[in-house]
């Protein structure tokens, strides 16, 4: 049987995923800008000043910290997922293991959807419908020729009986 729905369904989730990954690294590059860091500092007292509220750059730097190290938990995350999809679609391929990778791609599902605070629910839902119908579709046994009754043999093994 062919897993080519699941295979696509996964991939595409990958590459959506690829892409969340891809703009978390560039957005923790520019979190380690100093142009940047700037740029936010002076852009977020402002805002605190039109609101009225006061704040000091002490929690404004505890705020970019806070957006750093996030950064680097959801890349981390990202790639467990884009290397968890890599090895289902490697376990589709083939048929090989459909249930493990139907396992694997809800596993991912999860994590991108967690992680992103579900910003990557489009992936996360690729992923999702992909290992639903994985562990929906039932496997075909091949017919193994050992296995089938020889009726020759069984045909004269009744005559001898009477």
């Amino acid at each position: 049987m062919k897993r080519t729905a699941e295979i696509v369904l996964t991939v595409i989730g990958l590459i959506l995923t690829s892409l969340g990954a891809i703009l978390v690294g560039v957005s923790i590059s520019l979190f380690n800008s100093n142009a940047f860091i700037n740029d936010f500092e002076n852009m977020f007292l402002q805002i605190a000043q039109d609101e009225g509220i006061t704040i000091n750059s002490s929690d404004i730097q505890m705020i970019i910290t806070t957006f750093q190290n996030a950064g680097w938990i959801v890349l981390a995350l990202l790639i467990v997922s884009l290397i968890l999809s890599i090895i289902a679609i490697y376990c589709f391929v083939g048929n090989k293991k459909p249930k493990t990778a139907s396992l694997l791609v809800i596993i991912a599902a999860v994590i991108v959807a967690i992680s992103t605070l579900l910003a990557g629910f489009l992936p996360a839902l690729f992923y999702l419908i992909a290992g639903i119908v994985g562990f929906a579709r039932k496997t075909t046994k091949p017919i193994n020729p050992l296995d089938k009754p020889d009726l020759t043999t069984e045909q004269s093994h009744s005559h001898d009986l009477k």
